[in-house]
């Protein structure tokens, strides 16, 4: 696994590889999604299969980010995570 991240022009960039399984670009569209896997297959539930990608969306949109997932079926992963450095305060409603 690869980790790497950057500052700039006032965002946060971090960028997690690996060489795992991967996953098919069929299956891009429903990782990410709560309670969702790249694989349903019992045999690979444990492997690493997306299921923990819905939690890091929802953190990331919290907090005015993007998630970015590539993959391909058996070479392996790339996520991005940017974060925005600074927020607009948001007055209370």
């Amino acid at each position: 696994m690869d980790l790497a991240a950057l500052v700039e022009n006032g965002q946060l960039r971090i960028v997690v590889s690996d060489s795992g399984i991967g996953m098919s670009e069929s299956l891009h569209a429903r990782v990410g999604q709560p309670f969702e896997q790249a694989s349903n297959d019992p045999a690979h539930a444990r492997e690493g299969t997306g299921l923990g990608l819905s939690l890091v969306r929802a953190i990331v949109t919290q907090h005015g980010g993007t998630l970015n997932i590539q993959s391909r079926e058996g070479v392996g992963t790339t996520v991005t995570v940017i974060l925005p450095l600074s927020q607009e305060v948001r007055a209370a409603a």
